[in-house]
């Protein structure tokens, strides 16, 4: 489970849904298309609710189970709750519990990645955004009503006997995929905020012989060719209930890891690669909330020409639905060959960094306070500086950076604030810092009265610091 902490703590929920219909009194029995560890999972239930539905984290669609308050509900296998990113009932084959036990929100992670989550309808808490709108014929698994009789099987009619015909030939095997020649892929690695690998080509080999390059073998490859004692001793990765998963990174095994492919979120190392693609693997800075944020320039390498050269830098973040998307970061400090600088990112993300001295240099970025903290983006730099009595070329003034107002609510005359519908923490660090990436200081500010990150209701009062 700890491997997965990241992605579980990460889950915040976003939803869209499906339905069905049920009489609430009836027992109910719901066989998803999956399993848990191995097994067939079979879920009874009693109050089952008019709506079967479907929610999305991240674009995945996983199954909701609405059940009335006093509904109740079982397993066929023992398994294991969550609620809220922590681990929350271990249950045993046939153990029946109520809804109204506080089992409402916890969601079960089923073989194939997926989730089945029980809710109480009446009081869906963070989830009263769901709206099932999916007819029960699109629900991707098996809904058994009682009293709901099989069809009859028809006798098959008696047949004469067909004259023997020649035996088919057997047909032939298919030939196995053939493995994928060798390929360059540029891997960046970090290690709390540190770049040990900055965007180094790496020539991958098709470890697996399937025909294609993912995640696992780009960083196999990477560590056997950039770490001292290669992979063996410096990246581990094995399989579990959720598929294969990363135990050691660049020598680390905090298990605090993300990692993304050109620039998009991976949901594993079984994700494919492409040649001359890239991988970004990191060891989180904050193992406690995971809040560091990734970033990345709009250029990897670049040529500064007379000196100068103007790059956006990009910061992942979450919409409404909690699908991640990137926009301009602004108030990002530029830092070269890792010492701070005097180039400030600008409300659109752009900075224009100049340099003295011809020769090559590694950019990237780091956030403006403690609060905020960056997976340190790259830019690796060529600089043309004119020698002496050279004229450059004529280059634009570039405008002042805009450093976004990060101004201490209690400065502003501000001290509490009352939560709304579509509040989160994140969109309320927005309103009164200017940033996004202060959430975590108005979660400290209030961690005796909040279940969870981002588990806040309408009308609660937050302290604001």
């Amino acid at each position: 489970m700890k491997k997965y902490l990241a992605l579980i703590l990460a889950i915040m929920l976003v939803f869209s849904l499906c339905a069905v219909s049920a009489n609430a009194a009836d027992v109910v029995t719901v066989t998803p298309n999956s399993t848990v560890g191995g097994e067939t999972l079979v879920l009874t239930a009693t109050g089952l609710q008019d709506d079967f539905a479907t929610y999305q984290i991240f674009g995945l669609t996983e199954y909701c189970l609405w059940l009335a308050g006093d509904g109740t509900f079982s397993f066929n296998i023992d398994v294991s709750l969550d609620n809220a990113g922590a681990h929350f009932a271990d249950l045993k084959a046939g153990e029946v519990c109520n809804i109204a036990d506080g089992y409402n929100g916890c969601y079960l992670y089923l073989d194939d990645g997926t989730v089945l989550v029980l809710l109480d309808k009446d009081n869906p808490g963070m989830y009263a955004a769901v709206i099932a709108d999916t007819p029960l014929s699109e629900f991707p698994g098996t809904i058994a009503m009682p009293g709901a009789a099989a069809p009859a099987e028809e006798e098959p009619a008696a047949e004469e006997p067909a004259a023997e015909e020649p035996a088919a030939e057997e047909p032939a095997a298919e030939e196995p995929a053939a493995a994928a020649e060798d390929a360059v892929v540029y891997v960046t690695i970090s290690v709390a905020g540190e770049i040990v690998a900055p965007s180094v080509p790496v020539l991958v080999s098709d470890l697996d012989a399937d025909g294609a390059f993912n995640v696992d073998e780009v960083l196999t490859c990477a560590h056997d060719q950039l770490y001292p004692g290669g992979a063996e001793a410096g990246y581990a990765s094995s399989y579990g209930d959720w598929g294969l998963g990363m135990d050691m990174l660049w020598g680390d095994t905090s298990y605090a890891f993300g990692y993304y492919v050109d620039n998009a979120m991976a949901w594993g190392l079984s994700d494919p690669v492409q040649a001359g693609g890239s991988v970004y693997a990191y060891v989180y800075t904050d193992k406690e909330y995971y809040s560091d944020t990734y970033a990345y320039f709009d250029q990897t390498d670049a040529v500064a020409e007379d000196g100068a050269l103007t790059l956006t830098l990009y910061a992942g973040s979450f919409d409404e639905n909690w699908n991640v998307v990137f926009a301009p970061c602004a108030g990002a400090i530029v830092t070269i060959d890792g010492a701070a600088t005097e180039f400030v990112t600008d409300e659109n993300g752009q900075v224009t960094v100049t340099f003295d001295k011809a020769g090559s240099y590694l950019l990237s970025a780091v956030g403006a306070d403690e609060y905020t903290i960056l997976v340190p983006a790259i830019c690796k730099v060529t600089a043309e500086v004119p020698t002496p009595g050279e004229e450059p070329a004529p280059a634009e003034e570039p405008a002042p950076a805009v450093i976004p107002d990060i101004t201490p609510a209690h400065a502003k005359g501000t001290t509490t604030y009352t939560v709304k519908e579509g509040d989160t923490l994140r969109s309320i660090s927005k309103e009164f810092y200017g940033t996004i990436f202060r959430w975590r200081l108005i979660y400290e500010a209030n961690f005796d009265s909040m279940k969870g990150i981002d588990m806040i209701y309408v009308g609660q009062v937050l302290q604001i610091p």
